[in-house]
């Protein structure tokens, strides 16, 4: 018996069958709570959630074309306050490129789909395409962690293979990718370095290496996970 169609892939489903299958089983296959590791205090856990979900939504607004001043008024939490200054020191970088906030895509890979929900995407030139991914972690994490994340493999693999619906970029003909593997790049945004972003420039050698991987990751799901 396979795993139901209905099931879309993501990075954070492959991360947690990744970390830890039974997890997984339970989250996707089965639908059943899987309780978050207390390695904090609850009440420091939720601040801290809730204060990163505060600075998205900021910044989305933002995009939008909400007022700055008006949104610099709703900040109250001096931590909160810090990124967000932060955040507006760096999103002049973009420049004149087209800044897409949100933006959901999804492809089809191995039987299924594979998802991926991006902070922004930019685009330069109607070719040049920057991933960037908003982090509040506290601490800031190795890049050798972060090239192991599943995010880092699957956001430019999804953007390459579906990511001409959101420009002007004609759809492949067989012969090609919809957007080429080296216009893309993975940058990680981290707002307590917010002068110091992880970015991962990528090309075809990334690219098939990654797709390689998602399909035989998401094949053996189907096969250790989907005939029990």
């Amino acid at each position: 018996m396979l795993l139901p169609k209905a099931i879309k892939f993501s990075a954070t489903s492959l991360q947690d069958y990744v970390d830890c299958p039974r997890r997984f089983q339970l989250r996707y296959a089965l639908q059943v709570a899987w309780p978050a590791p207390e390695a904090e205090p609850i009440g420091e856990r939720e601040y801290y959630s809730q204060l990163a979900r505060d600075f998205h939504q900021l910044v989305h607004q933002h995009l939008l074309g909400l007022p700055t001043e008006n949104l610099s008024a709703s900040v109250h939490d001096p931590d909160l306050e810090r990124w967000w200054k932060a955040y507006l020191s760096y999103v002049p970088n973009f420049g004149d490129a087209r800044v897409m906030p949100e933006v959901g895509l999804s492809t089809p890979l191995a039987g299924y789909r594979l998802m991926a929900q991006y902070d922004v995407v930019v685009v330069s030139d109607q070719r040049t395409m920057l991933i960037v991914d908003w982090k509040t972690y506290r601490q800031r994490p190795s890049r050798d962690w972060l090239t192991q994340r599943l995010q880092t493999r699957v956001y430019p693999v999804v953007l390459i293979q579906a990511g001409a619906s959101i420009t002007n970029l004609p759809h492949a003909d067989g012969f090609g990718h919809p957007v080429e593997p080296d216009a893309v790049e993975m940058r990680y945004w981290l707002a307590e370095y917010p002068e110091d972003p992880e970015s991962f420039p990528y090309d075809e050698v990334n690219y098939q290496a990654d797709l390689g991987y998602l399909v035989d990751l998401i094949t053996e799901i189907n096969e250790r996970l989907g005939d029990r």
